[in-house]
């Protein structure tokens, strides 16, 4: 988020988070001039990615952020980013698989430029057995093509950035689905 803003949808988790086990819970923008200072003593940490892919965040800014803490003098451990956690991924895939309005669901995701990137995104593709499109690559092939699917944003939060093109019903992020943005709450509740 730009300047540091915070979506209302992730804001809304971590105040689930917070009374889910009584827990301290925290979240930071990468685009925020200065990071939070978190008064946690002695407790041990886990850094949670809420990443869908492997991008330069991931790759680059979150082992940046893992690595202040620690200098800190912080027990921290980081856990991988979320797009890779089979918890989500069976979410994702279950929420799929019970929606009949699909004929044909289509992920449709950031683009992304890197090997690994490319490489995890067609793990993916199998896995939830659909195909996935990179959103500028979908709106360029959709407007030439029958192919009827029904996109599906693989963002956690709206992209304001983002326009998907579809026919009828459409999706804006996969947090203002009650199911997923509950499963989050129940997945990342449930680390330890």
């Amino acid at each position: 988020s730009k300047g540091g803003q915070i979506h209302s949808s992730l804001i809304s988790a971590v105040d689930q988070l917070k009374n889910y086990k009584n827990r301290s819970v925290s979240i930071e923008a990468l685009t925020q001039d200065v990071p939070p200072k978190l008064e946690i003593g002695n407790k041990s940490m886990l850094l949670v990615p809420l990443f869908l892919l492997p991008g330069t965040h991931v790759c680059s800014d979150v082992p940046k952020i893992f690595n202040r803490f620690k200098e800190n003098g912080k027990n921290i451990k980081l856990f991988p980013f979320l797009g890779s956690f089979h918890p989500w991924l069976s979410l994702i895939g279950n929420w799929i698989s019970n929606q009949s309005f699909f004929d044909k669901p289509a992920l449709i995701h950031h683009p992304v430029s890197s090997k690994t990137s490319s490489v995890f995104l067609k793990s993916l593709q199998n896995v939830l057995e659909i195909p996935l499109y990179s959103w500028s690559r979908w709106n360029q092939d959709i407007l030439c093509s029958d192919k009827n699917y029904f996109p599906i944003p693989y963002f956690l939060t709206p992209n304001k950035n983002v326009e998907i093109y579809s026919k009828g019903k459409q999706l804006k992020s996969l947090l203002e689905i009650e199911m997923i943005h509950q499963g989050l709450v129940n997945i990342l509740g449930g680390l330890p």
